[in-house]
């Protein structure tokens, strides 16, 4: 049967997949499948000589895989040996102290308000006693790969049934969990599993699991197969709040936060603030010197905090820190500053009146510490267009300037709020044996999946991009818990922690990954990010970047900015196109908003001609075969160079060729636009069908193409790049006061270069210079 290091390097290695022998119906399957059936008997024969997973662990024979006496253990000094303190708790300095017992209080009055997210405790689920003893030695001997303990519980399905009948909260749960997994394998009707619950005596078998973070699972015992005994609940194991952990396993684990309004979570974000306040280098590099003209200033002891909007002028040289907000509308504010109530205003704003998000930040900034708050709704007078014009041209300093910015990730209007208690589902106390003489409570949650901040309703507007960008510390209150992000760190208040890289695709404070990007490359991943979010308002598409595109021009050498684009490279930026994959929703707005060669004349996701996912990779070179001889922007307010625009044109002296182009009717993707040369229909480098084997165009409004019939084009050549493409903007001549050359962008054309076909522009061509309007 081969020794026991054999044996086991043969039956657990990770990198074999047992479901990988049931991919067919072929001889070497069924061969394949005989081996795993043996392998499997093997596996059971093993298991009862040796218990535990690693071969160099003490193995003894035992007669039940539940026996789980001192004997059976490793060696005291493997668990002795692992030096651990438990004051170095993140909340280890606020036990047995006044603040300790404060956190304690005001938890159990918020908990008494909402039973739902008490932690639950009965007679019944008390029955259940957890030993982690086993899967804690196998971690202290080696604490890498997965380290798992399974035992019976002692319990019977009808006694869970049972329990679950007088009320046990866990019971109940792990009854609808069994009910739904039998009625998708078995399409057991919930009449009929009761009723097999009752009679069957099958045990309730917890089998403990450990790789970063521990877990218990309860299930249905197995019999025959090995994949018999069904899940009936999943969950991760976790200190209660407020108890020391009793072990080192579980130092840097933090218990799901389901109360955000409280002092807990209040001190944790004071203590992530002073932390990169003191430790941070590049987040201390930012200077918090500017003073928005009107703040909310907030005071008062009491439950409901007096507010009034505060609009004297600090001259101070250290003004008083400030908290930004970030949200979402939704509709339009039930509470906003005007002309006519500006001085009621100042005065004192009804706090009862405020929406529920402004509301929840008010008490945020209250709690970390702070007296003021900016909420754009407040702080500029909404009806004063002079007003908002010169907040708006503000905004860059405003965002950066502030000392913390409180993003209302999930409120999808300013009337939802995002301090309630979190949804995560009841948690359960249970109690556990870590060691022989050492005993506690362990806490119980539902599994959950770290949130993606891309899918947050924050993250789907397009106001609410550059006010994180802008930001150098945020508090994202995302669904299942707290996250805060600063330019060098992030911590989260409990649960399982997300990785730190999907959340800075959607959220980077400081506008970092971009900073460290060479232009217009930094620029093309802005456009992109931003354009895949959506405004409430079309006309708002330049507004909505302005700040972000102050402090790029501020940050890079770019020349002056030209209605979403830069005066630097200006031609490469030209050569941007509308992702035209089938579930993107792009439209041409109803009216003006920018010249038809920039972005933002379309609604829609916007690619750069060398855009990539990563902004790492290297970088084609480009070489022009055209001249910019002028480009111009009129301005709506002249005072504001990065805001809307009102009329704008380029003038270009290129190569230029005509092309016919229409729809693919043999496509199956109707929106596919096709063509040739004008005047080519013998060329080898045409198909069957008259199409151009070199051409790939790319048409702005190509799923509004409403030309049945092929029609004809310009295209004006703007550069080759070095891996045999070349790119050329697709003009339509417009009649406008009969003047001729007035042209408009309607797309890019992509030539690909083949060794066995001439170029294309340099077959034939008209050199001439138009005007792009």
């Amino acid at each position: 049967m081969g020794s026991p290091v054999e044996i086991h390097s043969d039956i657990y290695n990770t990198d074999r997949d047992p479901g990988m022998y049931f991919d067919g119906g072929n001889d070497t399957v069924d061969r394949d499948n005989r081996i795993w059936r043996a392998n499997l008997r093997k596996r059971k024969k093993i298991k009862e000589c040796y218990p535990w997973r690693h071969f160099w662990l003490p193995s003894r024979r035992r007669s039940s895989i539940d026996m789980d006496s001192e004997d059976d253990m490793p060696n005291r000094d493997r668990i002795a040996g692992k030096n651990y303190n438990a004051a170095l708790d993140t909340d280890g300095r606020y036990h047995n102290t006044v603040k300790h017992s404060t956190f304690v209080t005001q938890r159990g009055l918020l908990e008494a308000k909402n039973p739902s997210i008490a932690p639950h405790y009965c007679d019944q689920c008390g029955r259940l006693q957890v030993d982690l003893r086993r899967v804690i030695a196998n971690w202290l001997s080696h604490p890498v790969g997965w380290k798992i303990s399974e035992k019976e519980t002692g319990l019977t399905l009808a006694d869970v049934l049972e329990g679950a009948g007088l009320g046990c909260h866990l019971f109940q749960e792990l009854v609808s969990e069994y009910m739904s997994t039998m009625n998708v394998f078995k399409k057991w009707s919930e009449k009929k599993c009761i009723a097999q619950m009752e009679k069957d005596d099958y045990k309730l078998v917890s089998t403990i699991s450990m790789k970063e973070k521990p877990s218990l699972e309860f299930r249905r015992e197995a019999r025959g197969a090995m994949y018999d005994g069904h899940r009936m609940g999943l969950y991760q194991i976790y200190t209660p709040t407020g108890v020391k952990p009793s072990h080192g396993v579980f130092l840097d684990r933090l218990p799901p936060n389901l109360l955000p309004n409280s002092q807990l979570a209040f001190c944790r974000i004071q203590s992530w603030i002073d932390d990169c306040r003191v430790n941070h280098f590049r987040c201390q590099s930012f200077g918090r010197t500017f003073m928005p003209k009107r703040l909310l200033e907030i005071s008062g002891g009491g439950e409901v905090p007096t507010v009034r909007l505060s609009t004297h002028e600090l001259t101070d040289e250290s003004p008083p820190h400030y908290a930004t907000l970030s949200y979402c509308w939704g509709t339009d504010q039930p509470s906003k500053t005007l002309k006519d109530n500006i001085q009621a205003y100042e005065i004192e704003i009804p706090f009862d009146a405020l929406p529920k998000t402004i509301q929840d930040a008010i008490i945020v900034t209250r709690g970390i510490g702070l007296s003021y708050l900016w909420v754009d709704a407040l702080c500029i007078i909404q009806d004063d267009k002079d007003d908002k014009q010169e907040q708006i041209a503000l905004m860059h300093s405003i965002f950066r300037g502030s000392w913390v910015t409180i993003a209302a990730a999930e409120a999808v209007r300013s009337t939802d709020g995002f301090l309630q208690p979190r949804n995560l589902g009841q948690p359960t106390k249970l109690k556990a044996r870590f060691d022989d003489n050492v005993f506690s409570e362990i806490a119980l949650y539902h599994e959950t999946i770290p949130s993606d901040p891309s899918n947050s309703a924050l993250c789907r507007r397009g106001w609410t991009y550059q006010e994180t960008q802008l930001s150098t510390r945020i508090l994202f209150y995302d669904s299942p818990q707290l996250k805060y992000i600063c330019i060098e760190g992030m911590h989260s208040d409990g649960g399982n922690d997300p990785r730190e890289s999907l959340v800075r695709r959607s959220i980077d404070p400081g506008n970092q990954k971009h900073e460290r990007l060479d232009h217009p490359y930094s620029w093309g991943a802005i456009v992109d990010a931003y354009t895949q979010r959506d405004l409430s308002y079309e006309d708002d598409k330049l507004l909505a970047i302005a700040a972000l595109a102050e402090e790029y021009s501020q940050a890079k050498n770019v020349g002056r900015y030209l209605a979403g684009m830069w005066e630097v490279d200006f031609l490469r930026q030209c050569l941007w196109t509308v992702w035209s994959h089938y579930m993107t929703k792009y439209r041409r707005p109803s009216k003006y908003r920018a010249p038809s060669w920039s972005w933002a004349s379309w609604d829609g996701e916007i690619t750069d001609v060398d855009f990539s996912k990563n902004p790492e990779l290297e970088r084609r070179t480009y070489q022009f075969s055209c001249d910019l001889v002028d480009v111009q922007t009129s301005l709506v307010a002249s005072e504001y160079q990065f805001g809307m625009v009102s009329d704008g044109f380029m003038v270009i002296r290129g190569k230029m060729r005509q092309v016919i182009c229409g729809k693919n009717k043999m496509s199956h993707m109707p929106e596919r636009i096709v063509g040739h040369m004008f005047g080519d229909t013998t060329g080898n480098w045409l198909n069957k069908d008259g199409i151009d084997q070199r051409l790939f165009f790319d048409i702005d409004f190509a799923k509004e193409w409403t030309e049945d019939e092929d029609i004809l084009v310009w295209s004006i050549e703007i550069c080759q790049s070095d891996y045999n493409r070349g790119y050329a903007l697709l003009v339509k001549e417009k009649e406008l006061d009969h003047r001729r050359n007035i042209f408009e962008r309607i797309g890019r054309l992509t030539i690909i270069r083949r060794d066995y076909l001439p170029d294309w522009f340099e077959t034939s061509f008209e050199w001439r210079e138009i005007t792009i309007v």
